[in-house]
């Protein structure tokens, strides 16, 4: 037979616990009510969410554990020199736990986002605790999987670089590489390969209101100063097969739209040149 105040303490706890529990549970649902459920962006929801939802956890375990550390203090001091034992031993287990309430936490990728992550690119699958699963993205296209999928330990985003281009705002800078021969003008050379450039993402943005210095310094003033959306060639040497001068041209685009204005310009850009009497490739 249990001892009294065994008893009396525990059902004390679990009623204790049972007022804790159902008041979180109602500030929850009164805060996702009030605030949460009329956000409209559904990604922003999401972070929100999930966010809102580890705050409630956390709280809810401390609180609980508060309740029932005061009456088996004992058991807990031996349960904490278990604890730090299996943190030793489980290092990449914890560290893999860790990541997935970053990844949540910090909204850095979502099911669906193409992102990259130390050596590893291509679409989220899934989410899990210790793992996440992404489809690869195709060597000749940013918008097509290669089929296979990897499975991804989340401890990596911990001590790595995460790019989601899915979230990106911002145009970024792509590039191009032509090769003409030594005794091609140059000058001519660059001249035809920013016109066409210039043609094909005047084209391809003419009614896109996002693509224009205002838009740019909206989504960030600091950037602005460092983007001029005009198309810049380098020139140089290059001494490996083949060899010849290099014409390195970049531009800026919207990631989902790097594909299409790369192989527009490319077919532009290479009927121009061998239509020219001046450039030899």
């Amino acid at each position: 037979m249990l001892p009294k105040f065994f008893t009396n303490n525990l059902l004390s706890n679990l009623l204790n616990t049972a007022i804790v529990l159902v008041a979180i549970l109602l500030i929850y649902l009164l805060i996702y009510t009030i605030f949460i459920r009329k956000i409209k962006i559904e990604k922003s929801k999401h972070r929100v969410r999930v966010r809102f939802t580890y705050f409630i956890v956390i709280l809810a375990l401390f609180l609980v554990a508060k309740i029932w550390v005061s009456g088996f203090t004992n058991l807990f001091y031996g349960l904490s020199f278990v604890s730090a034992g299996l943190v030793v031993t489980n290092k990449e287990s914890i560290m893999n736990f860790v990541g997935s309430i970053i990844i949540r936490w910090r909204g850095l990728f979502a099911e669906g986002d193409y992102i990259q992550l130390d050596k590893y690119s291509g679409f989220v699958h899934e989410l899990g605790v210790m793992y996440f699963r992404i489809f690869e993205v195709s060597e000749t296209s940013l918008n097509r999987s290669s089929g296979r999928m990897i499975k991804v330990p989340n401890g990596l985003v911990i001590n790595n670089p995460v790019i989601n281009y899915s979230l990106q705002n911002n145009v970024i800078e792509y590039k191009q590489s032509w090769i003409v021969t030594p005794d091609s003008d140059i000058r001519a050379a660059k001249q035809i390969i920013t016109d066409q450039m210039k043609a094909i993402v005047f084209q391809f943005y003419a009614e896109h209101e996002g693509y224009t210095r205002r838009m740019v310094k909206k989504n960030c003033r600091h950037l602005s100063r460092l983007i001029d959306l005009e198309i810049h060639i380098k020139s140089q040497i290059r001494f490996d097969k083949p060899s010849g001068v290099e014409l390195l041209a970049s531009y800026y685009c919207y990631p989902r739209d790097k594909d299409n204005l790369d192989e527009a310009m490319r077919l532009a850009v290479l009927k121009a040149l061998n239509e020219s009497d001046v450039v030899k490739m």
